[in-house]
């Protein structure tokens, strides 16, 4: 311990040489200005021993200081700074001894050994180290030390880079590289060919003999080893804190080769040859297409920088062309990622030219973009749409067609599932609606003047819009005329896009629409009313006319009602963001009233009249809205207190929260819910009465008077910056109000106490006769009492911590007396509650109690925090019996205590006395453990963010506390201390799981610096490997595996994590060996992980040797050889690439040595079966990996003779792994060795004398697929390859049937079993046994089906296809194949994305053939679902527009009939029979009925989700009503025709009738997602009938269509009195503007509202 004792500045001036010591702040401080007199610059002719030798101990004591690892930032940047001067003060010296000082080698390598291992100090001080050491040693005097050292640098940094070892850390590694080869002491071949620090000297003095000319062969071998060096780089920059460093080596290393090879280097890129780095590059890129970001950002910038001849090199390889020709399928995603990056950055005038050069086509940019806007990959789309967002100049206009592209391609967007694709699309949007906004402004203030925006045209630069030719970009005159000839630019178009989107945002607050439409819509609308506020509070005049020209463009006042209902959604952030749109509504009504006033007339008189009118109009305003509220607020109650659920009272409350914030506008109060007091009056009695209900029959209050409604509303309201200030209220009064609020949380806590504090609440027991009378259950009940000590926690939270609850007066003086009164209570509820839900709440409420009084100004509120620790302290020792294994909320009271004494002596004492509770003796009592609790506190107290500086320096005490636990024989201790160890390691791990075995650099680096700064970590990780005997020493009985493996499990997880420490790599190594033949499975196995994690890739094929070399000492040691062999196989995932996939494909030859002594001839069934399972892991990584090897792999398997395979002991006890060995080497080689397809089977029966027929093998397959690298192989060996298996079709539906009993064998086959139908029906088009298949596909397909089974039936449709066009089938329209068409469009809407992905890639491949087939032009398109689904149904109307088929499945689907998504797409046929005969008979469910089972009301708390979350019913229903508006009416049957038109009159009444007997309005009828639904369909029917079957149909039947236009006529005029859905009236306005025809009372509403 002396040897950390810091020196202080006395010890530095008397020179005391006593052990080297940390020094000081000070001492480092004083010495730093005293080096030039205590180091001699002049010449000196004889300098005292005694100085030289303190100068070289300040010297030692230095570096010990800069490489302590116990320092803060401030004193290590200290010690960094003194030890640079001191190093550049000794090498100006004219004393040699003293010069050398900072030359020596010592020296040199362990200020070095500073920049490698100190990253996480403050950078600066270390970039100023590693410029000292460039310096010392380039001014060295003897060349050979010289190169020795770089040599030594050299050799540090690479093997770090090449993951040989950790004992550097990889981010100052390449930075030492980088600056040394900026700084010419070494050059990039030399950083590639030395291995060792000697070998630099060598190398040198070799290449000036050589004279620098290499033969061609050498040269290739340099250019291959910078290649693989470039390669490892970029390895790390997969990880953020590595990135940069890696981006600012790259461009110095090729540059460096460059000019160590002069002329005839590779990378000048003469005669067409490509640049070394395009390959590394591009390889990464492949491999880790997530980080497309990190190479626009740091990789890619400084590469181009390289040379115009690197840039053009790069962009050749680059699919620019065919991506502008629409062939997107045929490129990579990494790829085209590329081409976007690179066009937006073609600003550059010199990459602009290069992207011209070589191209046979015009290139456009905006062309580019809009190309991928419909792109499968997200991120391709987001890229995309943010090339054509992306300007310099944010008032630039946009083109027409970009409009209109993304226009028709923002939907798609809007139900993105992946929240960071959709987060990123949020962001993009709004940038794209501000530079809408600027552009619009701009054309406002131009006027549409041609000379303006000539002018405004000259400026702009954007290479989102910018044009190119074959012969160079356009010149901006040229700009100007086509702006001004095609009216690209206009006003109308800017403010027609704005229009359609401000409609399409209100249409996806739909009650239908999923959550990603909701939140998406909510994000924006966000964003565009907080936009809308602040430019109405600025004064400008192309303000006022920008607002002027908008006005006639966005719907007024329709936002409201969606908003309503959008606050009782299920999602807590879709509640929230409605509720903050909302408030901005409101907002927005008040200040364009008030900007009004801004531009008028000069007259103070006619100012003061109209701020007057203003104000009177805004008081209206607000009292409409606080009337509507109000009225909403009693339907939100009654649907609160009939359900009871959490959603809909959260909804309850944030109207009442709305309700006081249009109160507080209002002057004159008339009423309760005007008033801002009167409302907090009145929540608070009906609270109060709620509690007396509760108390008094907890269950009638379960079931009917739930109060969780009025305590969200109550804590929305106090929770309010302006609540005193809005209450305009006496400070008694407000203390009457503060008053009965506490009683009331204190009569929360006597409802639910009962329930809660039980040890096992949910065992809490209703009386059955309660039962049958309330019905209410257990569930039912906790979920009350949970929910009801939430929100009263809560409420106490906003009151304690909102700043605008408190009065200023008590405010000021900090003596709230609610701070300890709270707090107290949550102390109580922590220490009895043992409901684990209901910690977390309590938890933040108590915390914030304690930081309260702790800030208090008097003394007594300020000592309740160190009281109620006391208190806990005595509930420990008092209750510790009774207390949980978690220790209750025990833990939450201490750590909210802490809180509020960071850093404090309070907090050094807490810890200490923990510490001492853990460590002591157990006593006699062993069902009183005190230990456990302050383990658990322990626990959290170091787990919290808020206490990590100040728990630094007991973290390595603790972690010997935590590993004495783990030895217990106590499982409360021994499970407490696992986890209070575990806590620790995740602490040491930077926060990450120290279960995860993917590691950072950050993570890597902790390895070997970790050890160093905990030096007991080895210690403690040595104890618990160490090996036990089978007997204890007290008991005599033998130590059970479950506490060896307590004891073993946390150290190897952090040697899976961290490696093995360098210094003691021997007693480690000897501890793992031993685990890994230990008898425990369990334990073997997590020992043989660990040994394979730390083995480095170059040493992978000599650990392969090792473990199968036949000297194991029994089946144990054996077996856990293997599993070690399993999972360094596992490590890498397929596929592999480069040299890692080299290494494995050398290690088959060696499994296949082994194959007899391990499976023929081993004894053992376990071990053979787990050496089979590494021969069939490792032909699934090859398989995947595209290697030729695979080919010839697993021949002993195939040798085996089935008689010899029945022998084999593995069959016995392990079959599954022998009998998939075999399959899969059969299936794959008889794949490889199969026949034409007119060639006979037979040829393929030689590969398994058991099986009989090609099928047999196949379904063997199916049978033992075991794991996902099976699934995978399947996968990659297509379904087409199954064409040399002519027995196949044989699988009937016979065969099908028997599989059923096996779902997963099922699935399998009908996967494979599309391919033979297609094949077979290619060459016989009439095969009816497609139909029968079709059924299957329904049935796989339907929403209720397991997802394995849907993905096997999107799997078994692109099969189909597959066997159709390999065998040059003409996709034409056929009736035969219209449900494999339907299939193909459920699986685009499916629940599932990977089934939606799935499904678009086969009808992308549809498609895209159909496209080839009719422009003679190969075309491969990569859809996204929601695109794919809008081509197919395109593909569906022109191909089957004639077809009957087609327009009764859509009418089936637009009315919603219940065989839309099964019998009807598989009966197709019986359809088209029935109506051949003539007697097609169609029936439809009478609306009524549809709408009585609609409007049914759930009066659960628990909802069950529906299966398909993703489906938009009313989406659906829209399209298929197009599509109908698009066929031939004479493909129409009569009988549906009439059936049809029937239904939709009827419908139309029903709702009129519904109107004319209630009134719908927000929370009504209509936001019912079903009713919506079907209202919806009825319309949209009508719609049908009125547009497109209207002039086509006869007079007596235009009667109907006459009616229709009558019956929307009623239904407009009367919903628009009865509050009908905004949405529906939208649509019927919809209906008689497309005809043109507006009924005489909506002209005259229409006429008045522009009067």
């Amino acid at each position: 311990m002396e040897l950390y004792r810091e020196r202080e500045p006395q010890d530095l001036i008397n020179g005391s040489n006593e052990i080297k010591a940390v020094l000081s702040e000070d001492a480092l401080r004083q010495l730093s200005k005293s080096l030039t007199g205590l180091i001699p610059n002049n010449h000196v002719n004889c300098l005292e021993e005694g100085s030289f030798m303190h100068i070289e101990s300040m010297l030692q004591d230095l570096l010990q200081t800069a490489n302590s690892t116990g320092l803060s930032l401030i004193h290590g940047a200290a010690a960094l700074n003194t030890l640079c001067g001191f190093l550049e003060q000794c090498s100006t010296s004219s004393e040699f001894r003293i010069q050398y000082l900072s030359y020596k080698t010592e020296t040199w390598t362990r200020a070095l050994n500073i920049c490698f291992t100190k990253s996480d100090n403050k950078s600066k001080p270390l970039r100023r180290l590693l410029v000292t050491l460039a310096r010392l040693v380039s001014k060295s005097p003897v060349v050979t030390e010289k190169d020795l050292l770089l040599g030594t640098a050299i050799c540090i940094a690479t093997r770090a880079i090449r993951k040989l070892h950790g004992f550097a850390d990889i981010k100052p590694a390449i930075q030492v590289l980088e600056y040394f080869l900026s700084s010419g002491l070494i050059d990039a071949t030399e950083i590639t060919q030395i291995k060792r620090p000697e070998e630099l000297g060598l190398c040198r003095a070799k290449s000036m003999e050589k004279d620098n000319q290499n033969p061609e062969t050498q040269q290739e071998n340099i250019n291959q080893s910078v290649q693989k060096f470039a390669l490892s780089v970029l390895e790390w920059m997969q990880y953020p804190d590595c990135a940069p460093a890696v981006g600012r080596f790259l461009p110095v290393f090729f540059k460096s080769f460059e000019e160590s090879q002069n002329d005839d280097a590779v990378h000048t890129s003469k005669g067409g040859t490509t640049p070394l780095w395009i390959s590394p590059v591009k390889q990464t890129l492949e491999q880790h297409q997530g980080l497309l970001e990190v190479f626009e950002i740091h990789i890619l910038p400084g590469l181009f920088r390289l040379g115009p001849a690197d840039v053009k090199a790069f962009l050749d390889m680059l699919p620019f062309e065919s991506i502008q020709r629409g062939n997107i399928g045929s490129s990579s995603i990494s790829a085209i990622h590329l081409c976007l990056l690179v066009a937006k950055r073609a600003e550059d005038s010199n990459l602009k030219k290069y992207l011209s050069q070589g191209q046979s086509t015009s290139f456009d940019l905006e062309n580019l973009g809009i190309g991928l806007l419909e792109h499968s990959s997200s991120s391709v789309r987001i890229a995309a749409l943010s090339l054509l967002v992306f300007s310099s100049t944010p008032t630039r206009p946009f083109s027409r067609r970009v409009l209109c592209r993304v226009r028709h391609c923002i939907p798609y967007f809007h139900i993105e599932v992946n929240a960071k694709s959709r987060n990123e699309f949020i962001a993009l949007v709004k940038k794209l609606c501000m530079r809408l906004r600027g552009a619009t402004m701009s054309l406002l203030r131009c006027g549409q003047d041609p000379s303006t925006l000539g002018r405004e045209q000259t400026s702009i630069t954007a290479p989102s819009i910018a044009r190119f030719d074959g012969e160079g970009p356009v010149s901006s005159g040229n700009v100007i005329e086509e702006a001004l000839d095609e009216e690209s630019y206009t006003l109308e178009e800017h403010l027609a896009f704005r229009k359609w989107y401000m409609v399409f945002l209100l249409r996806e607050l739909r009650p239908t629409a999923s959550y990603q439409s909701h939140i998406t819509a909510l994000k924006i609308l966000e964003f565009l009313t907080e936009q809308n506020i602040a430019i109405r509070n600025t004064v400008s005049k192309s303000r006022n006319d920008y607002f002027g020209a908008l006005d006639e463009h966005l719907p007024r006042g329709l936002f409201l009602r969606p908003l309503t209902e959008l606050l009782s959604d299920p999602f807590d952030d879709v509640r929230q963001s409605a509720n903050t749109v909302f408030d901005h509504h409101l907002s927005i009504s008040s200040t364009s009233q008030i900007s009004v006033s801004r531009g008028g007339t000069d007259d103070e008189r006619d100012l003061v009249n109209q701020e007057t009118e203003n104000q009177a109009d805004i008081q209206e305003d607000y009292r409409k809205a606080n009337y509507a509220i109000f009225v909403d607020l009693k339907k939100a109650e009654n649907k609160a207190g009939i359900t009871g659920r959490a959603d809909h009272a959260d909804g309850f409350g944030r109207l009442n929260n709305l309700l006081y914030t249009t109160s507080c506008a209002l002057a004159n109060p008339a009423r309760w819910h005007q008033s801002p007091y009167l409302i907090v009056d009145h929540v608070i009695s009906r609270l109060e009465k709620e509690v007396d209900i509760a108390k008094d029959d907890l269950l009638f209050a379960v079931s009917n008077k739930p109060l969780h409604g009025h305590l969200i509303a109550l804590r929305y309201i106090v929770s309010r910056s302006d609540y005193f200030q809005s209450l305009d209220t006496s400070l008694d009064k407000w203390d009457n109000f503060d008053g009965r609020i506490v009683a009331l949380c204190s009569g929360v806590w006597e409802i639910v106490q009962d329930v809660l504090c039980f040890d096992a609440p949910e065992g809490h027991e209703i009386n059955e006769d309660d039962f049958n009378q309330q019905d209410i259950g257990t569930k039912d009940k906790l979920s009350f009492c949970w929910r009801a000590l939430k929100e009263s926690s809560l409420l106490m939270h906003a009151m304690v911590t909102n700043t605008g609850y408190i009065p200023s007066s008590l405010r000021e003086r900090t003596d709230y007396e609610g701070y300890y009164r709270f707090g107290g209570q949550a102390f109580t509820q922590l220490a009895e509650l043992r409901h684990r839900g209901a910690f977390s709440t309590v938890t933040h409420t108590f915390a914030a109690c304690c930081l309260m009084c702790a800030r208090s100004s008097q003394l007594a509120i300020r000592e309740y925090p160190k009281t109620w620790y006391k208190l806990a302290l005595r509930s420990i020792e008092d209750n510790a019996s009774s207390l949980t294994r978690r220790s209750a909320g025990i833990p939450a009271i201490i750590t909210g205590v802490l809180a509020s004494f960071p850093g404090d002596n309070f907090f050094n004492e807490v810890v200490l006395h923990l510490q001492a509770m853990a460590n002591a003796p157990i006593g006699a009592d062993l069902g009183s453990l005190p230990q456990v609790h302050a383990l658990n506190c322990l626990k959290d107290i170091f787990t919290d963010a808020r206490f990590g500086i100040s728990t630094e320096v007991y973290v390595a005490d603790t972690l010997e506390t935590a590993a004495s636990c783990l030895e217990s024989q106590i499982w409360n201790i021994r499970n407490c201390g696992l986890m209070l160890f575990k806590a620790l390691l995740k602490r040491l791990n930077g926060g990450t799981d120290t279960s995860s075995t993917k590691a950072s650099s950050s993570h890597r680096r902790f390895s070997q610096l970790t050890y160093e700064k905990y030096p007991n970590l080895p210690d403690i990780l040595l104890r618990l490997l160490r090996q036990i005997p089978a007997r204890t020493q007290n008991t005599g009985k033998e130590l059970k595996s479950t506490v060896q493996a307590h004891r073993v499990f946390p150290a190897l997880e952090v040697i899976e994590r961290s490696g093995i420490p360098l210094r003691h790599q021997g007693p480690f190594l000897d501890a793992l060996q031993y685990y890994n033949e230990s008898p425990d499975w369990s334990i073997r196995e997590k020992a043989a992980k660990a040994l394979s994690l730390i083995v480095d890739e170059t040493s992978i094929l000599k650990e392969v040797t090792s473990l199968l070399a036949r000297n194991w000492k029994s089946q144990n040691a054996l077996h856990g050889r293997l599993l070690r062999l399993r999972f360094l196989f596992s490590r890498n995932e397929a596929p592999l690439f480069g040299e890692l996939l080299t290494t494995y494909e050398a290690i088959p030859p060696m499994l296949e040595d082994s194959f007899e002594t391990l499976v023929i001839r081993n004894a053992c069934p376990i071990t053979a079966a787990a050496f089979l399972n590494i021969i069939a892991d490792l032909f699934a990584i090859l398989v995947l990996s595209n290697s030729e090897k695979a080919e010839s792999f697993l021949l002993p398997v195939l040798a085996m003779e089935q008689k010899n395979i029945a022998k084999c002991s593995a069959s016995a006890l392990q079959e599954s792994p022998l009998r998939r060995c075999t399959t899969l080497a059969n299936y794959v080689h008889a794949l490889n060795g199969r026949p034409q397809r007119d060639g006979s089977p037979e040829t393929l029966r030689h590969f398994s004398q058991a099986d009989t027929d090609a099928l047999q093998i196949v379904n063997m397959v199916l049978k033992n697929m075991s794991d996902e690298n099976d699934l995978a192989v399947l996968r990659y060996c297509s379904a087409r390859e199954l064409r040399w298996a002519s027995d196949i079709t044989e699988c009937s539906e016979r065969t099908v049937g028997m599989l059923s009993k096996n779902p997963r064998q099922f699935d399998y086959t009908l996967a494979l079993y599309g391919y033979v139908l297609g094949e077979r029906y290619a060459s016989s088009p009439t095969n009816t046994e497609v139909q029968s298949w079709i059924c299957l596909l329904s049935e796989a397909g339907a929403e209720h089906s397991d997802l394995r089974t849907r993905t096997a039936a999107v799997f078994s449709i692109r099969a189909f296809f597959h066997g159709l066009l390999d065998h040059n089938f003409q996709l034409v329209p056929d009736p035969q194949i219209f449900g494999v068409y339907l299939a193909l469009y459920d699986s685009l809407v499916d629940d599932d994305e990977d089934v939606r992905d799935q499904g678009a890639k086969v009808a992308s491949r549809i498609i895209s053939v159909m496209s080839t087939a009719a422009d003679d032009d190969t075309t491969l398109l990569s859809l996204s679902p929601p695109a794919a689904k809008k081509r197919l149904l395109r593909f569906l109307c022109e191909g089957y527009g004639t077809s009957m088929l087609l327009c009764v499945e859509s009418v089936s689907r637009l009315i919603g009939m219940d065989s839309a998504r099964g019998s009807t797409s598989a009966n197709m046929q019986g359809i088209r029979s029935q109506s051949e005969q003539g007697n097609f008979v169609f029936h439809l469910r009478p609306v009524a009925d549809l709408a009585l089972e609609a409007r049914k009301t759930s009066t659960v708390v628990f909802v069950e989700e529906r299966q398909n979350l993703f489906i938009d019913t009313v989406s659906e229903a829209e399209e298929w009503a197009e599509l109908l508006f698009w066929l031939d009416p004479d493909t129409w049957p009569s009988s549906l025709v009439s059936e049809f038109q029937t239904w939709t009159v009827e419908g139309l009444g029903h709702i009129l009738k519904d109107l004319q007997n209630n009134v719908d309005g927000a929370l009504g009828p209509t936001s019912k997602p079903e009713v919506f639904t079907l209202f919806t369909r009825v319309l949209l029917a009508a719609k049908v009938l009125v547009l497109r079957c209207g002039t086509h149909l006869s007079s007596k039947e235009k009667g109907k269509e006459y009616v229709c236009l009558v019956l929307l006529e009623k239904l407009l005029d009367l919903g628009r009195s009865r509050l009908l859905h905004d949405l529906l009236l939208h649509s019927i306005e919809t209906v008689f503007k497309e005809i043109g025809h507006w009924p005489e009372s909506s002209l005259g509403v229409v006429a008045a509202a522009k009067g």
